[in-house]
């Protein structure tokens, strides 16, 4: 397994498995020189210097980035406590919560009013932009990011509160601004940001599901409709812009001082620090520098086709790239190092379009079912264009299973089916179903 220099500071939940992806390149599929890349890279629009990495200008009014800046401070300052935690994060945020936690998070919510009013601001500011330094390389940090989940989490166990009490469309609201949350996080042009995207909207419509399920009216589907249109996952070539800055500034650090390199995969494997420098010389960084940005244009090019087009790509120079690995090829050495992990992120993208689509489908067949006293048979019934599945660009499925139904996306495998969930097994797959199990996820 290979880990992307900027995963080490945040934690496991992002060690990725290991991208695979072969791309045609200059002539006979392999690097130009450095200068043709180069050439090539801008040509395409990749910025490869902190320079290039410009952005269209954010008013002050409406940047919510120094408001989430604000919501770090404040709950550094004064944080939340391991009991208020298990509340708000854990037991009231439940779909089937107690009465009493519900009671016990509505307490929290009017005591730390400072946090909750900093969140609320923050979602309803349309651009996010924390101006990045990114000449830091491997220094810049993102200390923002693990306050949006929180934000996130706060948000959806707000809307359960409300949900509880009997404002199902007042909970649709709040859950919008968890998606516009999403949003914020991946305007960030860097990887990571885009994976907090869709772990916060996976917070965000796991709760819009559960409100679907408690109030399956048409005017909490209009609500929950309403609510989605602010889940909107960025294509992930943006994301590539600052990988690739991140990687020349990582190479033009390794290029001046060779021991640096350590400090992209935590030292020595013996946890000793390193006592010389490698031996790198300005011909083989020339040759690493040549393989890296011929490997970011593939796949900035290859990121937002069709999920199967992608993964077939990915996998193929992945394959490569191991393969070149083993055989101690000097050429990608800095490449395995600093490259960026892409298979499982594109797979994750897809499961988010998939859910919200599939939430989207529901909403209306909830709606169909009110209006006509019968679920429909079929979802061309009611939608007149079905959303497609991500995964193999078909129609989702649909279901119609005794009183209820099934919308589900054949997974990344092709094979899924639709089937409930099994107990402590691994589920890659995006289902929705009315009305929902016995057991209620969160």
């Amino acid at each position: 397994m290979r880990m992307h220099w900027t995963c080490c500071g945040l934690g496991a939940a992002f060690l990725l498995a290991v991208p695979t992806l072969c791309f045609a390149g200059p002539g006979n599929g392999r690097p130009g020189t450095l200068a043709q890349e180069r050439a090539a890279a801008r040509r395409e629009g990749l910025p490869l210097t902190p320079r290039e990495m410009h952005r269209k200008p954010v008013r002050d009014a409406d940047n919510a980035a120094p408001l989430y800046r604000k919501l770090t401070d404040l709950l550094n300052a004064k944080p939340i406590s391991r009991e208020e935690t298990e509340v708000v994060e854990s037991d009231a945020l439940k779909a089937d919560a107690a009465p009493a936690d519900i009671a016990k998070a509505a307490a929290f919510f009017a005591q730390r009013k400072d946090v909750m009013d900093l969140i609320h601001r923050a979602s309803e500011r349309p651009e996010c932009d924390f101006r990045r330094d990114w000449s830091q390389g491997p220094a810049l940090l993102f200390p923002e990011f693990a306050k949006l989940r929180r934000a996130a989490r706060l948000l959806s166990c707000e809307a359960n509160v409300q949900l509880h009490g009997g404002d199902a469309v007042g909970a649709s609201r709040t859950c919008a601004a968890v998606g516009r949350i999403g949003r914020h996080a991946s305007a960030d042009s860097f990887l990571i940001a885009h994976l907090v995207d869709y772990a916060v909207e996976a917070i965000g419509m796991a709760r819009l599901e559960a409100i679907l399920q408690r109030a399956p009216t048409p005017e909490v589907a209009a609500a929950v409709t309403s609510a989605l249109r602010e889940y909107r996952p960025r294509p992930l070539s943006e994301a590539m812009r600052g990988e690739a800055v991140m990687g020349m500034v990582s190479l033009g650090m390794v290029r001046k001082d060779p021991s640096s390199l350590s400090s992209f995969v935590g030292g020595e494997e013996d946890g000793k620090a390193g006592t010389g420098k490698p031996r790198l010389s300005n011909a083989m960084m020339d040759r690493n520098t040549e393989y890296l940005i011929w490997l970011y244009r593939a796949v900035y090019r290859t990121v937002d086709l069709p999920y199967p087009q992608a993964r077939r790509t990915l996998e193929a120079l992945g394959a490569e790239l191991e393969a070149r690995g083993k055989k101690g090829d000097p050429n990608v050495l800095l490449a395995a190092v600093l490259s960026p992990v892409y298979s499982q992120v594109v797979e994750n993208l897809a499961r988010t379009r998939a859910r919200r689509s599939a939430l989207l489908a529901a909403a209306t067949a909830l709606t169909w079912r009110a209006r006509h006293g019968s679920l429909p048979r079929s979802l061309t019934a009611c939608m007149k264009a079905v959303p497609l599945d991500p995964f193999d660009g078909k129609p989702l499925r649909y279901r119609v299973e005794g009183k209820g139904f099934v919308i589900y996306s054949i997974g990344p495998t092709g094979k899924y089916a639709g089937a409930p969930k099994e107990e402590g097994k691994p589920y890659r797959e995006v289902a929705v179903r009315w009305p929902a199990p016995a057991k209620a996820g969160r």
